[in-house]
């Protein structure tokens, strides 16, 4: 069954195919409309019907109307021309025989059938009539400004020779290509851009691969970056340009793939140049795609970011070297704002405190502090941002033992160079054991001063008895003398620690060894361990001075044959709570006549009153005939006195 559209197909090939046949010397394979094939139909007709007519072939009146409604009905303007030419044959001008409304249109002209090219005003290029000529005289199409449109840049036209009884006659096929050049404009300028573009991104390598990772287009941009030059990479595997770690490891591969799937994939990382050396890249894998979707290849964009990432990879680095720092220094370190909120603290802080990190954000940190010194905490953080530091002391609580003990706290802005406050760097140094020394020095210093004035007034005291006991200068100067030493023992061994007191022990024994005295041969020394209190022992150690200075003088350690035993021992007071000296000083082997008349002098004075007043002692000296025997009974502070 033939239906209407096989027969409409049927007659538009029989009129392609009588072409050649109407005007065989035209090349209708070639025509400005490209083949005669692709040629609209109405087109076709319009075309052939002039032919027709041109020929002398002799068309009933339906097909000439038939041809005028096609010539109408095409977009594409057609005009027929016949050429004039002067007695020389050459051609001065050119006659309208017919055109169809689009050539109107495109020529801006109505009514011109008829009239001849120079009648219509504006003069045309000669070289319009020289390829008309041409085109006449050799049958061969060729371009031609369009006739009465010739400043018209947006037009195309086409000259050909319409065969028949005359050369002379033309054919111009002409259409509008406006949408066609702003076309071509703007794809000129969009590749102008992107030449600009890229040739001025140099931080920025951009490169094109086929599917399988060849190098297909190399800018100069990624010449920079990498240091290749087209003719080095064109060709090549791009995997050339990753490390090599990252080429073992399948990267440039995987790459490729995830863009293909994904759209896009990321590629951040090391690269390397063709020196060698390290470039790190922070770009992105693009597919590209023709118009049916099948892949073509892939885009490589990626920026030159080396110096920032070896700048982060310092910051890192001195960030790692603070934190280590922060966490091994002994203090306790936080971070805060400029309110007073911490934002950060220290694992010593959170060791210390027993407070964690959250815990201590914020205000939280004020858990840890002493109650009575939050008030001057937050007072000294109102202050710190007009006094570009926080400075307070307070004590905080030690988790493992529950006590608080005194910090000395320090922190600093960070500021940037507009002035604001990026952060506060905070640490806080226990200065408990400090505070506590200096108040031990405080009340070592008191004691020192109350005791320099005790020890000028003994002196004073002694120097004023001594003067008053001498039988002369040189006996003063002898006594005062041997006093002032004994007295300068007994502190020295009081300073060696004032806490603990003075060994009797000690005390009695440096005094007879500065006597020459000697332990086992002439002095016999024993009794419990007992110390006395610096005072006691200030006093006690001038009585024991002035009993060596008579054994000296007049007893056993001025005899060949003397000896000293002392000895002493401790008991209970049982009516107070304390304990009672009792200390013996007997001498031996001495001729004493225990009749003769005693002088009293600054030593007796010492034994019967001072020691009575200064010590709540009582001392008894016995002058028995081998030698004097001197007693002392003087009550201790208590049991922790006693040493052994």
């Amino acid at each position: 069954m033939t239906t209407w559209n096989d027969d409409e197909r049927r007659a538009r090939r029989d009129r392609e195919n009588d072409m050649p046949g109407i005007s065989p010397d035209f090349d209708w394979s070639s025509t400005p409309l490209g083949p005669i094939e692709s040629w609209p139909g109405a087109l076709v007709e319009a075309v052939r019907q002039q032919l027709d007519s041109r020929s002398g072939t002799d068309r009933p009146a339906s097909v000439r109307a038939r041809h005028d409604a096609l010539c109408r009905a095409i977009e594409q303007g057609f005009c027929v021309i016949q050429m004039i030419v002067d007695e020389q044959g050459e051609p001065v001008d050119y006659r309208f025989l017919e055109i169809n409304e689009a050539f109107g249109r495109q020529a801006g002209v109505a009514d011109i059938v008829g009239r001849t090219r120079r009648s219509l005003g504006s003069e045309p290029a000669a070289i319009q009539f020289e390829t008309l000529a041409r085109v006449a005289r050799t049958g061969v199409p060729e371009p031609v400004d369009c006739p009465l449109a010739e400043t018209r840049p947006h037009l195309e036209a086409r000259a050909f020779r319409i065969e028949g009884p005359r050369d002379d006659t033309l054919g111009i096929l002409s259409r509008d290509i406006t949408h066609q050049r702003r076309a071509d404009d703007e794809l000129t300028e969009s590749a102008e851009s992107l030449r600009l573009i890229v040739e001025n991104a140099r931080n920025y390598a951009i490169f094109t691969t086929d599917p399988r990772g060849l190098v297909t287009a190399w800018y100069a941009s990624a010449a920079a970056i990498f240091g290749y030059s087209a003719d080095e990479i064109l060709g090549r595997d791009s995997q050339i340009l990753f490390t090599p770690d990252d080429q073992e490891a399948g990267e440039p591969g995987a790459d490729l793939v995830r863009a293909g799937e994904e759209g896009r994939a990321l590629n951040v990382r090391w690269h390397v140049r063709a020196d060698g050396s390290r470039v790190f890249i922070e770009g992105m894998v693009a597919p590209l795609r023709g118009a049916g979707g099948e892949l073509r290849g892939f885009l490589k964009i990626g920026q030159d970011v080396t110096e920032r990432e070896r700048g982060q990879a310092e910051l890192r680095e001195s960030r790692r070297r603070l934190s280590t720092l922060m966490e091994g220094i002994p203090q306790l370190v936080w971070r805060g704002k400029d309110d007073g909120e911490w934002t950060w603290a220290s694992p010593q802080w959170v060791d210390f405190t027993g407070l964690s990190v959250e815990a201590s954000r914020g205000r939280g940190w004020l858990e840890a502090v002493h109650p009575a010194d939050r008030g001057a905490a937050i007072a000294a953080w109102s202050v710190a941002r007009d006094q570009l530091g926080f400075r307070a002391d307070y004590r905080i609580r030690e988790a493992a033992t529950g006590r608080y003990r005194w910090f000395k706290t320090r922190a600093t802005p960070s500021m940037e160079e507009d002035g604001t406050t990026l952060e506060w760097l905070g640490t806080s140094t226990d200065v408990d054991d400090l505070r506590r020394l200096r108040e031990h020095e405080r009340l070592l210093l008191a004691e020192l001063q109350h005791r320099v004035r005790n020890t000028l007034s003994v002196i004073r005291s002694i120097a004023r008895r001594t003067a008053e006991t001498s039988e002369s200068v040189e006996d003063y100067a002898m006594h005062l003398d041997g006093r002032i030493d004994a007295f300068a023992r007994v502190q020295t061994a009081v300073t060696r620690d004032p806490s603990i007191g003075v060994s009797l022990l000690n005390l009695v024994a440096e005094e007879l060894v500065a006597a020459t005295a000697r332990e086992g041969e002439n002095v016999t020394i024993a009794g419990p361990g007992v110390r006395l209190p610096a005072k006691e022992a200030e006093t006690f150690g001038l009585a024991v001075h002035e009993l060596t200075t008579n054994a000296i003088k007049f007893g056993a350690l001025s005899q060949p044959e003397g000896h000293i035993d002392i000895r002493w021992e401790v008991s209970d007071l049982e009516e107070a709570d304390a304990c009672v000296l009792r200390f013996i000083w007997k001498e031996s082997g001495v001729d004493l006549d225990p009749d003769s008349p005693r002088r009293r002098g600054f030593g007796t004075e010492l034994l019967e009153r001072t020691l009575s007043y200064q010590l709540r002692a009582r001392a008894e000296q016995v002058f028995e005939p081998d030698g004097v025997r001197c007693t002392i009974i003087m009550p201790l502070p208590g049991a922790g006195e006693i040493n052994g």
